[in-house]
């Protein structure tokens, strides 16, 4: 977390000046249901998600875009998104294991124009599992 608040630290200067700017951490399903037996990890996760919220309070007014991408289950590149272990594809109402193509899908979005309306946010990819 001590990243994150740096890097914010240190790029939010350019973009007040520019009144333009997009700010994309990366968390955990677990941010939100807890990681038994690793309650630090969960709690580093769902800082993420905290230190997100308040900047995108405190910097929305400035045409800056905080959010958080919570990507579930995912295959690496190239390998078969249906070949996940049989525990993890039962929780995951699609079926498959995601793609980092559709996390970066994601990414792109917010970090794009189309993103502008969108403050503040966890957002997950994960195919529907449940947290």
């Amino acid at each position: 977390m001590e990243a994150a608040r740096w890097l914010a630290r240190e790029c939010l200067p350019g973009m007040l000046a520019r009144g333009w700017g997009r700010i994309i951490s990366f968390t955990g399903m677990n941010a939100i249901q807890g990681y038994d037996g690793h309650a630090a990890v969960s709690v580093a996760k769902h800082g993420v998600w905290g230190l997100t919220k308040a900047l995108a309070k405190e910097f929305g007014r400035h045409g800056i875009t905080v959010n958080a991408i919570s990507p579930g289950p995912t295959a690496k590149d190239g390998e078969d998104t249906a070949k996940g272990p049989p525990a993890v594809l039962a929780r995951i109402p699609a079926g498959r294991l995601g793609t980092p193509a559709e996390v970066a899908a994601l990414a792109r979005t917010l970090a794009s124009e189309a993103g502008a309306f969108i403050n503040g946010q966890m957002l997950q990819v994960n195919g529907g599992t449940q947290t």
